[in-house]
């Protein structure tokens, strides 16, 4: 290997100008590179389009329109809990309302139910905490207990 060969090697690509110097190479990478370019978007669009929403969130206009007939159209999502259910209690956890009235689903889809009553439970003990914080005080024996504290 001569001197002439590895600086001949060295000057093929400029990395200032990021191209080859040689025409025919450089045409070449660009073209393999705008392929590998467009493959990497469709990809990611699929990939994008298989986990999230189907629909423009701005607009609600249909991203998969003209797509019906293919055979790898997405499926209705199922539920990872239950058939029919994302939670594993038969009432909304926020707001206490039966799935009956409060269901995100159109009324004929939604889940069918047992009746929903809320269960309350009653305090023995109404003084249970020893202490206001309101007043800053407790409630029985105040002076001792600060003594105690400290």
């Amino acid at each position: 290997m001569t001197n002439e060969h590895i600086k001949a090697q060295e000057t093929k690509y400029n990395p200032i100008t990021q191209v080859y110097n040689d025409r025919e190479i450089e045409t070449a990478a660009r073209k393999a590179e705008h392929a590998n370019f467009i493959d990497v978007l469709a990809k990611n669009k699929d990939r994008a389009l298989r986990y999230e929403q189907t629909y423009n969130v701005l607009n609600f206009k249909n991203k998969l329109q003209g797509l019906e007939n293919r055979p790898d159209y997405p499926k209705e999502k199922p539920w990872y809990f239950r058939p029919e259910r994302d939670s594993l209690v038969d009432y909304n956890i926020v707001s206490n309302l039966d799935l009956k009235d409060h269901h995100f689903d159109a009324p004929e889809k939604r889940p069918e139910c047992k009746e929903f009553k809320v269960k309350v439970k009653e305090n023995m003990n109404k003084n249970f905490k020893d202490y206001n914080i309101v007043s800053n005080k407790y409630l029985e024996h105040h002076d001792q207990k600060i003594v105690t504290d400290e």
